[in-house]
């Protein structure tokens, strides 16, 4: 009971010391003081008279005078607009806060709030002022006629302000303003105005730490935020954060990049001190930072069963890269790689843990994604690499499928995303020498390394989809004239009869090409990724001749 008091009296107090000793509090102070003391001349100067005999003639009266007027009660009215503003504050802040930590950093930053505020004090004093005057025999008319015109125009204004402050302080306007913020500082790094600024070190360490606040005060919100809504928003922002920051990193000045004691003690880099210098070498470390809390989350969606959030992080790290690939930053599209790979090993241990291979399922259609926007850069060598991995976690799903039955339909899964490269590579026209080292990679999907052949077998002749999406790839190719990247396929299912009979080695191609026959362009259920059939090709009316070639290929090897 203690300690929730001492939380609920902490924030009165942090807020009175941010109002008194904050920058921009202190300059909308300055701000409000100036415009008061000046309204007040300019209204005595060269308004009041006027004024006045504007309401002699209105209200039918004659001389006005304000000399009569008690002005006991209007400083009590002002310590009263006060105290409702500032209660309406800390009491919805002291709850709010529960879910969104932070929350009056917010306030301490908006504007509108500190002007409300320091307006109100403003106009306390104003009225204290007069009536000390007052009582010394100086009367001010002018001044007193203002101060009833501001008390109103508080009086108008305090209401909408507390609405204001309760829809404000909802997740999802928390959020966009937090993006908003850091899209503002982002945008603003990379003005050319900004770079005269960045030679001082205390700029560069402000600068790190605000983008680096935000983003903690996201990854926050996204720890207690209970419902998928404000998750999915925060997630998204974070994504279209780094895009924006990858797009615009070459405008802002180098000597932003260099590592400041406010990066270097967030939580994110306390364990990478030997990493420091490489990181401040590549210029990485905000998408470090940003690519970490989309890893957090989604190791936790993972173990808390959210296909569709778990989804969307990898649907970010698609986006980024794929726009780091238009923008050119290599260094970037290694860290996607990376963080890919990543996430391949822990949805697998996820899948293999529970026997639910949705999230790898999620996951590859995006890393496929990811490879695809390679393609379309011609990005040779980061494509070969990819295939790598992808033939590297085949392997491990391999294994992970002898024991889970889920985690096998992965291995489809990696050849129909490998499968639509291979087809795209071809479209583009890329080197002969290159397509057929890749189809090689893809031909390989069906032989892990370091698993004993006798178990592969049982495995592909139990299982042989895989076979379907290779050889609905070599119909692909016999329709677009490719005979040899077709007979590489023909000799690959061959391989197949080093472990097993022919008789049912025919028997296993028989059902093979009945379901590349049989299969429509969609599949009567739905899935994560909508219900197109993998299994499909639109190219059957050439499975005879791929047939064909398999006997003719089987006759010149003297396969009885």
């Amino acid at each position: 009971m203690k300690q929730d008091l001492s939380q609920v009296l902490r924030i009165p107090v942090y807020f009175l010391i941010r109002l008194l000793t904050g920058k921009k509090s202190l300059e909308a102070c300055l701000v409000v003081a100036t415009l008061i003391a000046l309204v007040d001349w300019v209204f005595k100067s060269y308004l009041f008279s006027h004024y006045i005999q504007f309401l002699t003639s209105f209200l039918g009266a004659d001389g006005a005078s304000f000399k009569e007027i008690d002005l006991g009660y209007v400083p009590v009215v002002w310590i009263a607009f006060l105290g409702f503003i500032i209660g309406t504050l800390v009491i919805v802040i002291t709850f709010a806060a529960q879910n969104i930590p932070k929350l009056i950093d917010l306030y301490m930053e908006e504007w509108w709030s500190l002007f409300l505020i320091w307006f109100i004090i403003g106009g306390g004093i104003h009225v204290l002022m007069i009536k000390l005057f007052n009582e010394t025999g100086i009367f001010n008319d002018a001044s007193i006629l203002l101060n009833i015109h501001m008390l109103s125009l508080v009086g108008v204004l305090t209401f909408p302000y507390t609405f204001h402050v309760l829809k404000t302080t909802k997740t999802d306007n928390v959020i966009k303003q937090l993006l908003a913020q850091n899209f503002n500082l982002i945008k603003r790094l990379s003005r050319s105005r900004t770079q005269f600024s960045m030679r001082s070190s205390k700029a560069v360490a402000h600068s790190q730490k605000s983008l680096f606040e935000i983003l903690n005060q996201l990854a926050d919100l996204l720890a207690f935020a209970p419902f998928k809504e404000p998750k999915a928003d925060i997630i998204q922002g974070i994504g279209e954060l780094l895009g924006y920051y990858v797009e615009r990193k070459s405008n802002i000045s180098p000597n932003f990049f260099r590592i400041s004691s406010e990066i270097q003690e967030d939580i994110s880099f306390k364990t990478l001190e030997n990493q420091i210098s490489e990181i401040e070498k590549t210029e990485t470390f905000y998408e470090l930072k940003g690519l970490r809390v989309i890893s957090e989350a989604y190791l936790t969606l993972l173990d808390a069963d959210q296909f569709d959030l778990s989804a969307l992080c990898a649907a970010q790290l698609d986006s980024i890269g794929t726009r780091a690939i238009k923008c050119g930053d290599q260094t970037v599209v290694d860290l996607i790689m990376v963080r890919f790979n990543t996430h391949f090993r822990s949805a697998l241990k996820h899948a293999q843990r529970f026997n639910e291979a949705r999230n790898l399922y999620n996951l590859v259609f995006h890393y496929g994604q990811f490879v695809n926007s390679l393609v379309d850069d011609h990005s040779i060598e980061k494509v070969k690499t990819c295939f790598f991995y992808l033939k590297f976690y085949s392997d491990e799903c391999f294994k992970a499928g002898l024991n889970s039955p889920a985690v096998a339909f992965i291995l489809d899964v990696i050849a129909f995303e490998m499968t639509k490269v291979l087809m795209q590579i071809h479209r583009d026209q890329w080197e002969f020498d290159i397509q057929e080292a890749l189809l090689k990679d893809f031909l390989l999907l069906d032989n892990p390394s370091g698993v004993d052949r006798k178990e592969v077998s049982g495995f592909f002749i139990s299982k042989s989809s895989i076979r379907v999406i290779q050889i609905g790839l070599g119909l692909y190719y016999l329709k677009h004239n490719m005979d040899k990247f077709a007979a590489n396929v023909v000799n690959d299912t061959l391989q197949d009869l080093e472990l097993m009979q022919k008789p049912q080695f025919i028997k296993v191609m028989k059902g093979v090409f009945a379901r590349l026959r049989f299969s429509g362009p969609t599949f009567w259920e739905d899935t994560d990724r909508g219900n197109l059939n993998m299994y499909y090709t639109p190219h059957a009316d050439q499975i005879e001749k791929f047939e064909q070639m398999q006997l003719e290929q089987m006759a010149h090897l003297k396969i009885a």
